[in-house]
């Protein structure tokens, strides 16, 4: 017998989770135990984004409504996908799209009275130094040539 997450335990394909308030034995299937635990992922993977989209769009209410409302289209979309690897990779994608907003998309507002620009940096947001830049060797430009 094979002991799986909390009180979930699984036995040649078949598998009973315990109530610990009464002892008693429910048989559920090994699909909802994983469907169980891709849903809260998925949910935390919204959190997460949900959080991200707040830090990132502070103060500009139509592009933090059209995200929100794009984010939960797509949520909706995922949710009636019946392949558990592709709802994985809805998840996987919800996080990497949370962490670049967090990491790389910065706000910019113009200020007119001193005509340059202000831009809201969080903590969270990567600062290059741009020595990776400086030291790359510009590429040709396909199908123009020097002259």
């Amino acid at each position: 017998m094979e002991k799986l997450e909390g009180a979930l335990s699984c036995s040649r394909g078949s598998c009973t989770t315990e109530d610990s308030t009464d002892s008693t034995v429910t048989p559920v299937t090994l699909a909802m135990a994983s469907s169980a635990e891709l849903r809260a992922l998925a949910k935390s993977a919204y959190r997460h984004l949900y959080r991200a989209s707040a830090l990132t769009f502070n103060g500009d209410k139509p592009v933090l409504k059209a995200f929100r409302a794009k984010m939960k289209m797509d949520a909706l979309s995922a949710r009636s996908e019946t392949d558990p690897a592709a709802y994985q990779q809805h998840n996987k994608h919800a996080n990497e799209v949370a962490n670049f907003l967090k990491r790389n998309v910065v706000q910019a507002a113009r200020l007119p009275e001193q005509d340059t620009w202000s831009i809201r940096i969080s903590n969270h947001t990567e600062l290059g130094d741009n020595d990776s830049v400086k030291r790359s060797t510009p590429e040709p430009s396909a199908g123009k040539t020097a002259q």
